[in-house]
């Protein structure tokens, strides 16, 4: 029994799982069509592994800040088209929603479909850092994907379905939205949601097995 400590324990190690409240993530913007006279970076497309020279430190990132009511906050980079959701938004906020639960999570946002008014074909990928700030509890490693009306009542983090809602406003109909959030530095690369899927798993069979071997 011993032994079969030793081998899971070897095991469970090698299993690179991070948990981090602050650390950096992928930050760029990939639009296709390119808008003329701007060039996307290529490695920040969808199903791509952004450069690592469009990492960034979440720490200093500059954030405006969106109040999601009873002192909760949602902080979006302010140079990301992102940042015009549809709330009102604030350089700072009160000190005393500091003292709350504060994190820093990667995401990755992507949107295809049709351009509204034109309906010419268009495709956008976010990457970044949120600073999120909660009265109590924890954000969770978790990924959607759908069409927007289905989407509309399958997100249930109200910060995350404010972004997949900003995000599809430059599309008609109901265009095909990826959002994902993740914790670990540089998560938000093009594989996050098939990790997730893989480490998960591995938590509960390797829970299980401590069970079996006590």
């Amino acid at each position: 029994m011993n032994l079969l400590r030793k081998l899971f324990f070897i095991f469970l190690v090698g299993v690179p799982i991070t948990q981090a409240s602050k650390y950096e993530c992928y930050t760029c913007q990939h639009r296709k069509p390119d808008v003329e006279g701007v060039k996307s970076p290529s490695s920040c497309e969808t199903g791509k592994k952004p450069k690592s020279n469009l990492k960034d430190d979440c720490e200093s990132t500059l954030y405006e800040y969106y109040s999601f009511g009873s002192g909760n906050y949602l902080g979006v980079p302010k140079d990301m088209l992102l940042s015009n959701t549809g709330l009102r938004p604030q350089s700072t906020i009160p000190k005393q929603a500091r003292n709350n639960e504060d994190f820093y999570t990667c995401f990755k946002l992507t949107v295809s479909g049709k351009a509204q008014g034109t309906n010419d074909d268009l495709a956008y990928t976010f990457r970044g850092c949120l600073n999120i700030i909660l009265v109590n509890g924890t954000y969770p490693d978790i990924c959607y994907e759908g069409v927007r009306s289905k989407l509309a009542n399958e997100i249930k983090e109200i910060e995350l379905k404010d972004l997949a809602e900003n995000g599809a406003t430059r599309f008609g109909g109901d265009p095909n939205i990826g959002i994902c959030s993740c914790n670990g530095n540089n998560c938000n690369s093009a594989k996050i949601s098939a990790t997730l899927s893989f480490i998960l798993p591995l938590v509960a069979v390797a829970i299980q097995i401590l069970h079996y071997i006590k």
